[in-house]
């Protein structure tokens, strides 16, 4: 293992302080997940129930949907302030819609990058954790058994390609043969190869689509990273409010961006 030396920038968000604001100063409740667009940051604001918008070009915050203040709940709605989540946690752009791992509410949720209206991807059944996608289906893992379920956002099917069923290991293989045990967060590599972080541990899920169009898993695991380490898509540094950057270590033969615990209300 291999510590790389790098520079953290404060970018958005007032350090330690945690509130909701969209003016100066900027704050955040709880940041549980990040994503990019060429012109905007998304950021799943648990602590608010909300998802926060960042434009790159300028930092003007908004907030795209949900209203803060409000408890925990579950609606769906064209119109953004009326959108309700419950625990919104990992984000990923496909470069059209936005999705959300909505844990509290067991479901994908999508979400229009402009009006902020949204949509349920598909339930899940079980509380999301992270979600990535490519080639026309996302990813995303599960908490309560831990698992890697594909999700069909068009058709709303899930299917479960690993799980624990026992509630934890750590054993490579194909398919139902793998054991995962604490996922922390999962990323896309080349291809539809997916990347995590599981219990500190680097493990990479190596996905094939067959002729008729079935997918199946592969599990391997590179070195050890940062016991609670979250891996980052490769284009944003760091994430999360109440967790500071810590280092970015290289865990042959996979790379991680490993976030200690912390107390900062801040994007870095």
């Amino acid at each position: 293992m291999s510590t790389v030396d790098h520079t953290v920038t404060h970018l958005y968000g007032t350090s330690r302080v945690m509130g909701s604001s969209d003016t100066a100063p900027v704050t955040f409740g709880s940041i549980a997940g990040i994503a990019a667009s060429s012109t905007a940051l998304f950021v799943a604001d648990s602590g608010n129930q909300t998802i926060r918008k960042i434009a790159l070009s300028d930092g003007t915050t908004s907030t795209l949907a949900g209203t803060a203040g409000v408890g925990p709940a579950f609606v769906d709605s064209a119109t953004a302030a009326n959108v309700r989540f419950n625990g919104p946690r990992g984000l990923f752009f496909d470069g059209t819609s936005l999705f959300v791992a909505d844990g509290g509410n067991e479901r994908i949720r999508k979400v229009d990058p402009t009006s902020g209206g949204t949509t349920t991807a598909a339930p899940i059944g079980d509380r999301p954790t992270s979600v990535t996608g490519h080639g026309g289906l996302l990813y995303t893992t599960v908490s309560y058994l831990p698992s890697i379920r594909s999700v069909d956002p068009v058709t709303g099917n899930v299917t479960t390609m690993i799980e624990s069923p026992d509630g934890s290991g750590a054993t490579n293989g194909a398919g139902l043969v793998a054991r995962l045990s604490s996922v922390r967060g999962m990323t896309r590599g080349a291809g539809d190869d997916l990347y995590l972080v599981d219990n500190g541990a680097v493990r990479k899920i190596a996905i094939t689509r067959g002729p008729n169009g079935a997918l199946s898993a592969e599990v391997s695991t590179g070195g050890r990273c940062l016991h609670r380490a979250v891996v980052i898509t490769s284009n944003i540094r760091a994430m999360r409010s109440s967790v500071r950057l810590d280092i970015v270590r290289t865990c042959s033969p996979y790379t991680a961006v490993a976030l200690a615990p912390g107390s900062l209300s801040c994007v870095r």
